[in-house]
């Protein structure tokens, strides 16, 4: 490849969480799973119920089923 280009590296493209609205701001490595630290890049505080300006009160835990880190499960 004479041309071939190149991007700085990005995990969150990497693992297609970029379209999702998340970015990788963090990550633990596991010896049966990765962990990744995902916080939402324009984060939603409405409520889509009533419409009110609301504030998030957890986190969320998610498996990733087919996020390309080898052969661990990403978390």
């Amino acid at each position: 490849m004479r041309d071939a280009t190149f991007c700085p590296a990005d995990l969150s493209t990497f693992c297609q969480l970029a379209h999702l609205g998340w970015e990788v701001a963090g990550q633990q490595l596991r010896p049966d799973h990765a962990v990744l630290l995902c916080p939402a890049v324009d984060p939603d505080d409405w409520c889509h119920a009533c419409g009110r300006l609301g504030m998030p009160r957890d986190n969320v835990l998610r498996r990733l089923p087919h996020v390309p880190l080898g052969r661990r499960a990403a978390t």
